[in-house]
């Protein structure tokens, strides 16, 4: 008998299997899609041919990957800054830089939004993004 963590993670996997082979992401980025989600399940459920609750699954997990790279991508352009901030400016800066360093060693190196950030957790990295802005304003 498999461990119940084991059959949870291997559940886990199989219905992201699911949601992106019936919906790869490749052909959702090409789709032109309406502006109400109630229209956009509409037309992943009827263009993949999936019924409308696994469309509903599979936008809602689109949007989450979305989130999560646009706030990658942000804090990515926000770290290559950094740096440079860091020498300029001194101490404050670099600590702010080793704050969002410690946070990516305690995520197991990733940056990330994921279901296991606190929102405590959010607002700290969207106050130190507007830091930075301000800083290099």
């Amino acid at each position: 008998m498999l461990p119940a963590s084991l059959v949870q993670l291997q559940e886990a996997q199989a219905t992201n299997f699911a949601l992106h082979f019936c919906v790869p992401t490749f052909m959702l980025l090409e789709l032109e899609l309406p502006h109400t989600e109630k229209e956009i399940v509409y037309v992943l459920s009827e263009t993949f041919s999936v019924e409308p609750l696994f469309a509903k699954r599979r936008w809602d997990r689109f949007k989450e990957q979305w989130e999560s790279y646009r706030f990658y991508e942000a804090l990515f352009s926000h770290m290559q800054v950094a740096e440079p901030v860091v020498a300029a400016s001194g101490r404050d800066a670099e600590s702010d830089l080793s704050l969002l360093h410690e946070y990516a060693v305690a995520h197991e190196g990733s940056l990330f939004i994921d279901g296991r950030l606190t929102d405590e957790e959010q607002r700290e990295i969207i106050r130190y993004l507007q830091q930075m802005d301000q800083r290099n304003s």
